[in-house]
Formats: C-alpha cells, structure tokens, sequence
C-alpha cells in the first residue's frame, strides 16, 4: 500500500510539498500544496448591502425558499425504494429528461451559499434537511449509491454503472451507457454536500460524501486506464475537483488518487503543452474539469494540472470570449479570436461564465494579477447579473450577444435547467472575491456597497457607491486599534484620466497607469476613509476578426441596443416559415473615431444614451446590457464610415438588382 501512495504522488509530481499533509493521516485536513497569496475574504465575513448584486441575491434567496425538498428528493428517494413524501419536479431533474437529481445538487449548494452570505438560518435548516433527505436514501440503496438516473427503458441507473463497472462502456457525447451525462449529474451531489460540510458545519454531509466516494471509488475498481478515458469522453462535470475537494477535507489520500482516474488526458495534456484544442468542443463539459485540474495543481503541486488550467483559463478569457465575459454558440467553442461569425441568438451559456468566474477568482488567490479581477468584474457586472430578470428572478439559460435577438427566459418553477441550477449557487457568491487579505494586504477587487470584516487582521470596511453606475466609492475603516497595513485599490483598465484616490480628503499622488493596483499602505485606525473616483468614459471593443462590428462599452459595461418588444411567441411545432420575425438592427454611420461624439447620454437616466445621427435608417437608445430584459436587443453594431456604408449600400442594391433579373427570368 505504501508503494503504490509513492508511485502515485510521483506521478503527480508531487511527493514533497505533500509528505506532511499526508502524514498526518485520514483524520484531518490536508494542508495544500501550493498556498494562496491573496485569500478572498469568507463568504461569512461580506455582507452586500446594496446595489444590483444584493438585488440578485435577494431574488435568488427568495427562490431557493420557496422550493420543495420533498420534492426535488421525490425521484431519489422512489429509485432507492422508499415512498416519495411529495410529486417530484420535472423538466430536466424530471424523469423524463434523465438529469434527474442534479437539482438537488445544485440546491444543496445554492441554500449552503446562501446561509453563508446571509446568516439566514432558514437555508442552514433546509440544507441540514436535504442531507439527511440524501442520507436515508444512501442508506436504503445499501451501497453508497445515491442516483435516479435511468436510460429511455428506464433501466435503474445503479444497473448501467454495474454494466460500466464490469467494462460495458457504451460512451457518445453526452450518453453514458443510456443516461444523460451520469458523472455530471453525481459532481452536482458530491459538490452539494461539499458546500453543506464547508459552508454550514454539517459534519453528516461530509460522513454521505466519503460514502458517495467510495461507491464511485468500486465503480472504477477494476476498469484500466484505457477504458476509464473512454467513459470519460462523456460530460463529466468536476469530478476530480470534488475528489480533490474531499482529499482536502479529510487528508485522506484514497480520494485524490480516486480523483486523477478523473483526469481527462486527451483534453488536459494537450492544454498543459499549450495548445488551444478547443474548437468544437462543448464549452461546459470543459470549464469545470479544468476548474477541477485546478483544484489538483493546489492540492498536489502537479506542474501539468497548473499548466492546463491556467493555460485554458487564459485561453477562454482573452481569445474564445464576448464582451460581456460569455462564450460559445450553441454551447460549443469556435476557433480563437474568430468570433465574427458566431454572434447570433444562442450564444454564451450561463454555466459556462458560472464557472469561468469561479475559475477567475480561484486563480486571482494564487496569483493575484489584474486580469483575473478585470474579468470578474466584466461577467458579474453584464452576463450574470444580465441573466436575471430583477423583477421576477428568472434566470436565462442564453444570454447572447448578437444582433436582433433575446435571452432565454427559464419557468423557475417547470424546466430546471443546468443554468437554473448553476444560478442557485450564482447569485449567493456575490460577495465572494470582492476583497482578499494576505497577512499585510488587503486587495479591493470589486466595487459593491457591502461590508466587510478581516477578522486575521481586526479591521472592518464600509465599501459605499453606487456603481456600476455611480463613478464614486467609498471606503471606511473600523480596526479594534491602529495597524499598519497596504490597501491594495484596484484602478480598472478602464478608469482613465480623472482617475482619483484621497485619504482622509487628501489626495493619493501614486496611482499608476490604469490596469494596476494603487498601493496605500500606513498604520490605519478607525474613521480613516479612502475616497474613490472611478470614471467611465464610452468606448468600443471591436471584434478581433471583424474590426467593423464591435461592442459599445461604458466603462465596464456593455451598453445594448433596445430594439423593442419580444415578438409574439408562436405555437409549438408551427414550423420554421411561422418563427417570429426579429426587428432590423441599425447599422451605425459616422466618420468619427470616439463613440463620445455620436453617442449621448439621456438627460435625467443615468447610464442611458442615445446614438445622435448615428443610426441607419434611425438611432438606438443604448443602456446597459444586465439591465435590458424582456426585450429585443443587439450587443454588438455593424459600424461603418460614410465610405464602406455606400459601397455596402451599393452592393447591396446590385444583389437585389441581380435577384430581380433571376426571377423575371
């Protein structure tokens, strides 16, 4: 047993940084092998207090409360033989469409989050239930098992992964044997009960966890490689991040070896050499087994976990992603930087941009760059915030980016989609990667009115703004008595000239180029106020391929078009002749190279503007994108000189001209 723990953290590069976590045996935590330079402050310890974030998660806290436990446990509970307390959901976690389970997993996270963000004991009771919910059926199943999941026969689901245990390996996309991707469904459990051990103290969702493992664990046994890379050719999830979870939480090593058989080699080794292997490959199968080759690299200090994600994060961020922080059509990558083409109606899922802020603020913790925060800030403040409708809570599975097109509203109540799930957990994280602390730092990351207490250090912050909006923020500092310590003020790559920090009214000369950090450090006491001016000036952000479409930005907000109503929706199976027709998008005309000399603001409505002149055949009113919903709108514009919108007019009139002839014809 002892060699083969050595050859294993050999093969994980591995063996020093890991002797002494594992020394100390199964009982306790494991110390990781690559620390945190910056640790995000608890979610415990920042509280929102206003503004659109603190909207969103009093919306999605609402939601989660009036959901059912029984319910959502319903199936899980009739496949392990016991009678189900209440009429199951449907949608995707119906029986029907086979993802059935997976909402319980999300849940359990979403109401763990919640109770942390909050202290609203409500989610802690509802979590504590739902384990004891997942532990009843764990123990009828008799095995560690806890599914529903079942092929178009209705096979049981504990019957497929006998098949797969014994080698039957029947893999194709998203099917596993005849169910919809299993692995992604039980990472939703495995992560549930995660959050419900790490965020509400619940000691039995980590005994269900460790018995869920080893079921998995005998699912594998007796497969080899060759075969397990098979099986993992199907949706996944991150289950080698919560595997790495686990070894973290108890220092077991049993669970990170379980977690490398979790390695998928033919997406992993080439994103470790560095090559972008990412065209045709669907977006979320990849953003959280990478996430999870993360998770590893800090559990293990494995060089080439590191590499692959670090090297896909980037990859996704700055070459496969929109504006507004999102990516893919249809869920699934393009090329790098050729993004011209793909704008359109089914663009940028909102799992995918979920976990991709996770993965920012993951990676900002162990090495605390700007670019990490810069992207955070972008997809909170334009596609997750933009995936909620604030009046109702509805959250978007498609959030696009295109020209004459609307998102895609869920029934909160009815479909229960991967992206009504991943939404749960979503929008309770709001306050989490606002501030990190080290042992003489503190990084200010995001801009949100909130509070926030860096027990290490004694210090409590009052962050006060209005933005994203606002161009104003301020910072107030209570510490039990004076310490010395360096603020580190994120200046965004967008805060330009006018740019400005003050100390107790004086102001800050150092604040660097915009894209750094301003370093203030002194022997802070409480009343000591840091002052803010974050100006937002209009700019655009051509595409890479297409410098004649772009973006219009303000500051770090989109600014989308308002095209008017939703059309009218049609009947099902109408066909394709009877689809709605979408309105017309202007295209944008001016010789002027700065968005500020044709494009407005509206008097009395800030952050809304108005294009002066701009428009073909009439202008747009323009706001920011997470606050346009239930209407038709593009994000990006065909943006023309006078010049290229004749010569498109003219080539234009001779298509037609040409069409016309062939029909006379």
């Amino acid at each position: 047993m002892k060699k083969e723990l050595v050859r294993v953290l050999a093969l994980a590069g591995a063996l020093a940084p890991l002797a002494a976590s594992i020394a100390a045996g199964p009982a306790g935590q494991a110390a990781p092998a690559v620390a945190a330079k910056a640790r995000p402050l608890p979610l415990r310890d920042v509280c929102l207090t206003g503004g659109p974030l603190k909207q969103a998660q009093d919306q999605n806290g609402r939601y989660l409360l009036s959901l059912s436990v029984d319910r959502m446990m319903a199936f899980l509970r009739q496949a392990a033989g016991l009678e189900p307390k209440a009429p199951g959901y449907g949608g995707w976690d119906g029986a029907d469409r086979q993802l059935t389970g997976h909402i319980a997993g999300h849940y359990l996270s979403g109401v763990s989050l919640m109770f942390a963000a909050t202290g609203e004991a409500r989610f802690k009771r509802r979590a504590e239930a739902l384990v004891a919910e997942l532990a009843a059926v764990q123990a009828k199943q008799g095995d560690g098992y806890i599914g529903a999941q079942t092929d178009r026969d209705k096979t049981p689901g504990k019957a497929l992964y006998g098949q797969v245990a014994a080698g039957d390996i029947r893999s194709a996309g998203f099917d596993l044997n005849g169910m919809w991707s299993p692995w992604y469904v039980q990472h939703k459990i495995f992560a549930g009960l995660r959050d419900a051990y790490r965020f509400t103290g619940d000691g039995e969702a980590l005994e269900v966890e460790k018995r869920f493992a080893a079921w998995a664990e005998s699912v594998l046994a007796g497969l080899d490689e060759a075969q397990v890379q098979k099986m993992l050719g199907t949706e996944f999830g991150g289950m080698n991040e919560v595997l790495a979870d686990l070894y973290a939480d108890t220092g077991d090593a049993r669970w990170l070896r379980l977690s490398d058989r979790f390695e998928h080699r033919a997406v992993v080794e080439p994103l470790a050499r560095g090559e972008d292997i990412l065209r045709g490959k669907h977006g979320n199968t990849q953003v959280p087994k990478l996430l999870g080759s993360l998770s590893r690299f800090v559990a293990t200090g494995g060089e080439a976990d590191g590499a692959a994600a670090k090297f896909f994060w980037d990859r996704v961020a700055l070459h496969h992603s929109f504006a507004t922080g999102g990516h893919g059509r249809n869920e699934y990558f393009g090329e790098p930087d050729a993004l011209g083409d793909m704008i359109e109606g089914r663009t940028a899922e909102t799992c995918n941009v979920y976990n991709m802020i996770k993965f920012a603020r993951a990676l900002f913790a162990l090495d605390p760059q700007m670019r990490y925060a810069d992207f955070h800030e972008r997809a909170l403040f334009n596609h997750i915030l933009g995936s909620m409708d604030p009046s109702d809570g509805a959250t978007c599975y498609m959030v696009p980016v295109g020209q004459g097109v609307a998102r895609e509203y869920q029934d909160m109540e009815r479909d229960f989609t991967c992206c009504v799930g991943s939404g749960m957990e979503s929008h309770a994280l709001h306050g989490d990667g606002l501030y990190y602390g080290s042992a003489d730092t503190l990084w200010v990351n995001i801009y949100a009115p909130s509070t926030a207490d860096w027990k290490e250090a004694g210090v409590r912050l009052t962050m006060a703004t209005s933005f994203p909006e606002g161009a104003e923020a301020k910072l107030t500092i209570e510490t039990k008595r004076p310490r010395r310590f360096e603020l580190a003020l994120r200046r965004p790559y967008w805060a330009g000239e006018g740019f400005a920090v003050r100390v107790n009214g004086k102001a800050v000369k150092d604040v660097g180029p915009a894209g750094s950090y301003v370093r203030v450090g002194r022997k802070w006491k409480t009343g000591d106020k840091v002052e803010l001016t974050l100006p937002k000036s209009l700019r655009l952000e051509p595409l890479p391929d297409n410098p004649d479409r772009a973006a219009v930005l303000w500051g770090p907000l989109v600014l989308a078009g308002d095209l008017g109503p939703l059309p009218e929706r049609r009947p099902r199976g109408a066909g394709a002749a009877s689809r709605p027709q979408m309105p017309a998008t202007p295209v944008l005309v001016t010789a002027e190279a700065s968005p500020a000399g044709w494009i407005k603001p509206v008097d009395g409505r800030p952050g809304v503007f108005r294009t002066d002149g701009a428009g073909r055949d009439k202008d747009v009113e323009l706001v920011p994108f997470y606050r346009l919903h239930r209407r038709t709108y593009a994000a990006y514009w065909d943006i023309l000189t006078p010049r290229k919108w004749e010569e498109r007019a003219a080539a234009m009139k001779a298509a037609q001209e040409a069409r016309e002839k062939l029909e006379a014809a």
